[in-house]
């Protein structure tokens, strides 16, 4: 073997190894790394229960109403407008009696019963180019006022029980 010949061959030895180590190296970057894996299990989301839309109602003074929200019995009396405002709203038995003169301030009157708030806002009507429009809490000398009962959230059952 000649010289030449030898110089070749070690020539071609290194060109087909750099050529590998390349394409070994072309192979490892185009490979996605894998995750990691750790040791937790994921939470199971809980069981939601959506709550339903609010109950919304306008009562004027005399009048009773009664309805059921999200399993709950709920009575509305608007005893008297004059010449203080009385209320009483029951919920499951549980009565709450409202009172308020008709020169207190027009804030409505905010206040929970278990999952549920309760807005009670006194309400005048005024025409505005040509529609009725209500009025909220602008004064207690009124015959009317607006009732709302919401739910307080969405609730989720664990273990059974509504939380």
């Amino acid at each position: 073997m000649t010289k030449r010949h030898s110089q070749n061959h070690t020539f071609r030895i290194t060109y087909v190894t750099l050529a590998f180590v390349v394409f070994l190296l072309f192979l490892a970057g185009c490979s996605r790394p894998e995750k990691i894996a750790y040791n937790e299990t994921p939470a199971a989301p809980l069981p939601t229960i959506v709550p339903p839309a609010s109950h919304q109602l306008y009562i004027k003074a005399g009048q009773y109403e009664n309805f059921s929200y999200w399993g709950h019995a709920i009575a509305v009396n608007y005893t008297s407008a004059y010449p203080s405002q009385k209320f009483s709203v029951t919920v499951d038995g549980s009565e709450k009696v409202i009172q308020k003169e008709l020169s207190d301030s027009p804030n409505g009157i905010d206040w929970i019963e278990g999952n549920i708030s309760f807005t009670l806002k006194p309400v005048v009507w005024e025409m505005r180019e040509g529609q009725n429009i209500p009025i909220y809490e602008s004064t207690w000398n009124t015959s009317e006022v607006y009732f709302i009962a919401r739910s307080r959230g969405p609730t989720y059952k664990v273990n059974g029980a509504v939380r």
